[in-house]
């Protein structure tokens, strides 16, 4: 199974991140790849903390990958926890452009 530290990106994670992936028969790898190649299709802050955001990428039919992260500094991400998510809130929404 690949780390998600060993990446150019400084994503880091932790151990328990990939207890839960794996739990949750959530692929560490896809992890890596939706953060290390490709762009979000939702970003939602977490309460009230400046530095930790959900990041959601289309996984499967009727699921997002939900990807908690926290922004520790300019050159390291960690993070946080994994998760699917029905995307029916999202596409009831609509997807918002994000700006790069």
């Amino acid at each position: 199974m690949d780390n998600l530290k060993n990446n150019a990106y400084g994503i880091k994670d932790r151990e328990h991140v990939i207890k839960r992936a794996s739990k949750r028969n959530i692929d560490i790898n896809d992890v890596n790849e939706l953060l290390c190649n490709h762009v979000p299709v939702g970003i939602e802050k977490t309460h009230n903390n400046s530095s930790k955001f959900q990041l959601l990428y289309d996984y499967k039919k009727n699921l997002d990958l939900c990807i908690v992260i926290d922004i520790m500094n300019e050159e390291e991400i960690e993070v946080i926890t994994v998760m699917e998510k029905p995307n029916f809130r999202r596409k009831h929404y609509g997807n918002q452009k994000i700006r790069g």
